[in-house]
């Protein structure tokens, strides 16, 4: 488990790379998604709630290697 004090996107795009859940806001999920580029080969999966997601980030997130749902 990784536990962050604040939110930091690049922090939490390194995490991702070691960490195969997360759980985010749309908000943050789109953060992560600006800061960084890199595609994840062994796919987390990142639980989006506390607020509706659009359908257009999730897709951007898949593309990514993300299974976000």
């Amino acid at each position: 488990m990784v536990l962050h004090e604040r939110f930091d996107p690049a922090a939490v795009a390194d995490a991702l790379e070691t960490c195969g859940f997360a759980s985010l806001v749309p908000v943050m999920l789109r953060r992560v998604l600006e800061v960084d580029e890199r595609r994840y080969d062994f796919a987390p999966v990142v639980l989006v709630g506390g607020a509706a997601a659009p359908s257009s980030l999730i897709e951007a997130a898949r593309r990514r290697g993300i299974r976000a749902a």
